[in-house]
């Protein structure tokens, strides 16, 4: 069972939601909460589907860094005990006969000098609920100086405040796997800083049910924060990435995305001689795809497994020393993950039996004469 945390600044680019359509698929937590959304209610509820996740609470906000959302499995029970622009705050049983637990989603005040609201605003709702009780989300304050990784040092005075509401409310860190930082402005030299800005925190009596939870920090080149995955118990061996099983051929629409393709198409088919009948046109048919089979394994690979391992280069990458060498190889891997994202999009709409309508969609060329064409159909029809 698992929770996953994320500030994906914005969900209006297509490859932002892939990247988050390629989490949920890979670790399938049972709750997502999204912060900074800056989209509409009705969006974010339609993303839901994609991702598999039937229940959606969302709260569009104001400003640039507004929208939160708490989307969840049809198999968790949500009681809302209160929600506002920045905080969801919710009773959680993840199965039926299971404890039932307190979950406030948050997504810190972005303006240092009005982060006491928030902090003010945590003491005020402790009270409403008893239960064991988990903190998720982006607060946007360090605990400590050593969770700040930059030239210039974070205020003492803004730190202690927020150790302060967390010792207000009973609250413990969980600690974390993976690099020590989860916010980098991406600027290169002096400028850059790093920050543990997202975190879990859980009473005492939360920990002590969940004694094998483990927060993980999850590397993603979509947004200057990287993902907080929480996982409540031993994580079970997932099935492997790219495993082959006797599988019907399908040519891969992200196959295109290579070069070689071409060479291989060309080779492939010439190379098995002239059809005189359609009997050897089904064989070359044939033999093209035990070629294109043979050149995906070796030219082009799994794309889930490739993204795994970029994935682990990145970690190990943002835990070295932060030089110029460091940052190029940063830069590249990056770029790297977002074209195996590009790829897995073209891989999931081939895979899907719904067409996906982007904003803007309906204004196109191709979905008018659609629309023209099933008009024709429906009057004919009748």
């Amino acid at each position: 069972m698992m929770v996953l945390s994320w500030n994906c600044r914005g969900l209006g680019q297509p490859r932002t939601v892939q990247e988050l359509v390629c989490l949920v698929h890979t670790y399938k937590p049972k709750l997502v909460f999204l912060s900074e959304t800056r989209q509409s209610n009705q969006y974010v509820n339609k993303l839901r589907w994609r991702l598999g996740l039937k229940h959606c609470i969302a709260q569009p906000g104001k400003g640039k860094s507004a929208g939160i959302a708490l989307l969840y499995d049809e198999s968790v029970e949500i009681i809302e005990l209160s929600v506002g622009l920045r905080y969801i705050d919710v009773l959680v049983r993840l199965t039926p006969n299971g404890l039932q637990w307190r979950g406030t989603f948050v997504c810190g005040e972005p303006k240092a000098h009005e982060r006491r609201l928030m902090w003010e605003l945590l003491s005020r709702i402790k009270d409403k609920s008893n239960a064991p009780w988990l903190m998720i989300g982006d607060f946007n304050e360090t605990m400590w100086q050593a969770q700040h990784f930059s030239t210039a040092k974070r205020s003492e005075r803004y730190m202690e405040n927020f150790r302060s509401v967390l010792s207000d409310c009973n609250l413990f860190d969980l600690g974390f796997k993976g690099p020590g930082w989860t916010y980098d402005n991406k600027q290169a030299g002096q400028k850059n800083v790093r920050a543990r800005l997202d975190r879990a925190i859980a009473s005492s009596s939360w920990s002590d049910h969940f004694r094998e939870a483990i927060v993980e920090h999850i590397c993603s080149s979509r947004s200057d924060h990287l993902p907080v995955l929480l996982k409540f118990g031993k994580r079970k061996e997932w099935r492997t990435v790219g495993s082959k099983s006797s599988r019907p051929f399908r040519y891969e629409h992200m196959w295109e995305r290579v070069q070689s393709l071409q060479a291989a198409i060309e080779n492939g088919w010439k190379g098995s001689g002239e059809a005189q009948n359609l009997q050897e046109v089904g064989a070359k048919i044939s033999s093209m795809a035990h070629v294109l089979r043979k050149w995906s394994d070796r030219d082009f690979g799994s794309v889930l497994k490739k993204s795994a391992d970029i994935r682990r280069k990145l970690s190990v990458l943002w835990r070295s020393a932060n030089t110029p060498e460091n940052q190029r190889e940063v830069k590249q891997c990056s770029e790297e993950l977002d074209e195996l994202l590009l790829r897995e999009e073209l891989m999931w709409r081939q895979r899907s039996r719904a067409t996906y309508l982007r904003e803007g969609d309906r204004n196109t060329k191709w979905f008018q004469r659609k629309a023209t064409w099933r008009k024709k159909k429906t009057k004919s029809a009748n």
